[in-house]
């Protein structure tokens, strides 16, 4: 039992320290280039982005609109997510049984079988 513990206590000791170090001023290198991309970008990288909500941050939940629709005696469900500020235009819906369709997308033929993520091209 001693043994265990004193194996456990070592073998938990280098973690908790190194825990302790970790750097919290975004000092740390990204392996990645794309996270090192977005963690290097400048306000001029951002300077002909598409200004939504006036610049203010915008939540999931206001860029769809959510409704769940029961039946069957509440034994089935169609959830529905409908789209509204640069994703007006946009439906899409999944079912109990996780069929997945596209109700609506600009430009693409639809209703579609899956989830679209580009214009007539399939998740």
């Amino acid at each position: 039992m001693k043994r265990s513990a004193i194996l456990f206590v070592l073998l938990l000791a280098p973690t908790c320290a190194y825990a302790q170090t970790a750097a919290d001023d975004c000092s740390w290198e990204f392996a990645g280039k794309p996270r090192r991309a977005v963690k290097l970008r400048t306000a001029a990288d951002g300077a002909n982005y598409t200004n939504h909500n006036g610049g203010k941050p915008t939540s999931v939940s206001e860029w769809f609109a959510y409704t769940c629709t029961l039946s069957g005696g509440a034994q089935s469900y169609t959830a529905k997510a409908t789209g509204s500020v640069s994703m007006n235009g946009y439906i899409f819906q999944v079912d109990e049984r996780g069929i997945r369709t596209t109700q609506a997308f600009p430009d693409a033929v639809v209703p579609a079988n899956c989830w679209m993520v580009e214009r007539n091209k399939c998740q």
